[in-house]
């Protein structure tokens, strides 16, 4: 008996790790009740990257100012901390430590990348403690950006996020002069107004000390308090087109939205499909460039594209650039046909290629951040895709997921109805 539990030990010891790892996932909440989620691996035992998210559950939409939350954390990444006229990723980096930010319509997230061996932990939480507490937005720093910035409203993204969520978006787009006309004041109080509006703080990776790493994030976020995340924004029902007079197509710009993903074969069936819809954007617009974007958050998730057409001297109706008369949607058909048109050779290609990076993927405590923080919904007992749902499932689903359970995924989540489209014409 002895020697075969030995046997068991050793084969359990040399066994290769799994493709596709389950993760340890533990729960705490500070004293001011803000939750926190820490994933890890047991193959990180040993390694220094630790990934941080803090996620606030207020965006562009919750603004009393258009411009205020995208203006905070633009500013917040400057010389933000007292006496320096250094931004605060110059200060972090002998630390070995990086922040970036990203806004969204319906929320908002910081996201610091830290070492966290021990000596490199403490030196950087010696920095971002007070930073986070109390930055210092100086006068002639924000005056400076002010004259230099360019508005998050005049873009087609905005116009785009506008009609795809209408009512979430009541604030006309001319209002963007109230982003020129922000106060320093603005800035501070509405920095103090997102410490209030924390709905969820992440960690990815390895940690030496557990109770060390509480006490940090206490310390970070005492001037701070948890707020629940809202629901999900309303999604325009009825496809729309805005268009500019001329016969010939230069630019145009989508969005469409996606109901609510349920499980894991749901969450995959949309990556495969992503890449498949990008090529057949490509391929209907013969253009000089063409981007796709999918925006995501536990809440909503949507995608939004930019194309730049082809043009010719003549315009030859039996070209791709020549088929979108005045007042014609561009996508509309490209979106439908995406939908029916993915062959099953195609399908089990994209499935094998996506199980190659999802190997390598799941090895990263990055994408495990993203995956808590953006990917899946903060409360288990909430309606969708949790993240230990995720976690438990995700091995099996995309070995199992099948071309008919593919189709069926797509026809569910995508929402056709929402087409929202802009064209610029000559």
């Amino acid at each position: 008996m002895i020697f075969i539990s030995l046997m068991v030990l050793v084969l359990n010891l040399t066994a290769p790790p799994s493709k596709y790892p389950e993760a340890h996932i533990e729960y705490w909440q500070t004293e001011n009740q803000i939750p926190i989620t820490w994933v890890y691996q047991n193959t990180w035992q040993g390694t220094n990257k630790l990934e941080l998210r803090i996620r606030f559950n207020h965006g562009r939409k919750d603004d009393s100012k258009l411009g205020l939350t995208d203006a905070v954390f633009s500013l917040l990444m400057l010389d933000t901390l007292p006496l320096s006229t250094s931004s605060i990723n110059q200060r972090l980096s002998d630390v070995t430590t990086q922040l970036t930010y990203h806004v969204s319509n319906k929320e908002s997230e910081l996201a610091i990348t830290l070492n966290s061996e021990p000596s490199f932990l403490s030196a950087s939480m010696d920095i971002l403690i007070p930073w986070f507490s109390q930055p210092d937005f100086k006068n002639r720093t924000f005056q400076n950006w002010q004259q230099g910035h360019i508005p998050y409203y005049l873009s087609n993204k905005a116009q785009l996020e506008q009609k795809l969520f209408p009512q979430a978006n009541n604030l006309p787009l001319d209002g963007v002069l109230d982003e020129y006309s922000l106060t320093q004041q603005d800035i501070q109080q509405h920095y103090q107004t997102l410490l209030g509006q924390i709905d969820k703080i992440t960690l990815a990776g390895n940690i030496n000390g557990v109770q060390e790493m509480q006490a940090y994030l206490a310390q970070l976020t005492k001037n701070a308090a948890y707020s629940p995340t809202p629901e999900a924004n309303n999604t325009a029902q009825r496809i729309g087109l805005q268009t500019q007079v001329g016969p010939q197509l230069l630019q145009s710009h989508g969005a469409f939205s996606f109901n609510q993903v349920n499980n894991a074969k749901e969450w995959i069936s949309l990556q495969l499909w992503l890449p498949y819809y990008l090529s057949q954007l490509k391929q209907a617009s013969a253009p000089s460039y063409v981007q796709l974007h999918f925006e995501s958050s536990p809440q909503q998730k949507w995608a939004w594209w930019s194309i730049q057409h082809e043009q010719s001297p003549l315009l030859d109706a039996s070209k791709p650039e020549g088929k979108y008369r005045q007042d014609e949607y561009f996508s509309r058909q490209v979106l439908e046909d995406s939908i029916t048109s993915f062959s099953q050779d195609a399908f089990e290609q994209s499935l094998t290629r996506y199980q190659e990076r999802l190997t390598n993927y799941t090895q990263s405590p990055s994408w495990w951040a993203r995956m808590a923080s953006q990917e899946t919904l903060a409360l288990e007992e909430q309606e969708g895709l949790t993240l230990s749902q995720w976690n438990e499932s995700y091995a099996e689903a995309i070995e199992d997921l099948s071309f008919k359970e593919f189709n069926a995924n797509i026809r569910r989540l995508i929402m056709t109805s929402s087409l929202q489209e802009l064209q610029q014409r000559q």
